[in-house]
């Protein structure tokens, strides 16, 4: 679990560290289940880098060890970030077939461990609007009954980015109000990143071109720019050079 800690301090080679350490330990004592957790913290920081292939290959791994251990209410985890895997590598057919298998382990298991982050990546990748808009919908539904923070931190993450490409700025500042308001009594400086991330865009795709809020967007460059968050700097570098 070291890893998952790390990556949300944004520790990123810490973490990296710390989850190579849990595999050889993990595989020096045949323990199966502690690997594929460690596997599972590979996925979250080569998703938040844009690593790709790399998210791609540890989630592969971690679904092989997945099925040999017969934990089939944690398929949908590695559905997941195969999903984001592919979209990333632009094949989004691909990544809205895995999340729709995904979902369905999900509802067929009552798995509250996962719903939210599957449907908000499900928003992200679909190419359907009304799709996009029930499964927003879904997803908040379920993080208002209640469930892992985990989803909370990923689900508004996606909504975030799905609506930012739709240009739905109230949206956008919607869910960073409530990631805020979930994180109030423990901020981490992955969430607090996303929170200023939202709003800066949403203000930008607004047509704020103010001084403050082109300073807010160059710091959340030179954030990404440290600690390597491809896919976030993308967007902000998108923002920069329209004004």
């Amino acid at each position: 679990m070291v890893p998952f800690g790390r990556l949300y301090l944004f520790e990123m080679e810490e973490a990296k560290r710390a989850g190579l350490e849990a595999v050889k330990a993990a595989l020096a004592v045949g323990h199966q289940r502690a690997e594929m957790n460690a596997l599972g913290g590979f996925c979250h920081i080569y998703t938040q880098l844009g690593d790709w292939d790399a998210s791609l290959d540890h989630a592969e791994r971690a679904m092989v060890l997945c099925h040999g251990l017969g934990a089939r209410a944690w398929e949908p985890v590695w559905l997941l970030w195969q999903s984001l895997a592919e979209n990333g590598l632009g094949r989004r057919a691909e990544a809205h077939k895995l999340l729709t298998e995904a979902a369905e382990i999900t509802a067929e298991s009552a798995n509250a461990f996962n719903t939210g982050r599957v449907y908000g990546a499900w928003a992200l990748v679909t190419d359907d609007p009304s799709e996009r808009k029930k499964m927003l919908k879904a997803g908040e539904a379920v993080l208002k009954k209640g469930t892992v923070s985990h989803n909370h931190f990923w689900f508004y993450q996606f909504a975030m980015k799905s609506t930012l490409e739709t240009g739905e700025w109230d949206r956008v500042d919607g869910y960073a109000q409530e990631l805020e308001d979930y994180t109030h009594s423990e901020p981490l400086p992955l969430t607090d990143c996303c929170i200023r991330w939202g709003r800066a865009l949403a203000a930008h795709g607004r047509g704020d071109r103010s001084d403050e809020n082109h300073k807010a967007i160059e710091r959340l460059r030179n954030q990404a720019l440290e600690i390597g968050l491809e896919p976030a700097l993308a967007i902000i570098e998108d923002a920069l050079a329209d004004g």
